[in-house]
């Protein structure tokens, strides 16, 4: 008989602070059928009621000065991909223009010729 798959405390951890609402832990039915949809898997019942039972996890602190010079600095980098893009359609737009003109040219100089382009 095949043993059944294991999965991690800390994806079992991470389950329940999804379904965490403010002020209250999930039930451990919630729980199981979260960790059922996500990996087929519904872990023992004992185990997911001590995970319930032990504190939340502590929510991060955040530094703000350095969130506020980090959305700067990203802001910087997409604005800057943002001229990137509208170069090289630009460069695309071009380069198209300047074949169509050559083309036509060719084209026009194999009528002088005397020779049909298109057959």
């Amino acid at each position: 008989m095949a043993r059944p798959q294991q999965i991690s405390d800390d994806a079992i951890v991470a389950v329940i602070e999804a379904l965490r609402l403010p002020h209250r832990a999930p039930s451990g039915v919630a729980v199981r059928a979260e960790l059922w949809r996500r990996f087929g898997i519904r872990a023992s019942t004992a185990r997911v009621y001590r995970l319930l039972k032990a504190p939340p996890l502590p929510k991060p602190t955040v530094e703000t000065a350095a969130l506020e010079q980090r959305i700067a600095e990203l802001t910087r980098e997409r604005d800057a991909a943002l001229r990137r893009v509208a170069l090289a359609e630009l460069r695309e737009e071009a380069a198209e223009s300047r074949a169509a003109v050559q083309i036509d040219a060719m084209r026009q100089r194999l009528r002088r010729l005397g020779v049909d382009p298109f057959s």
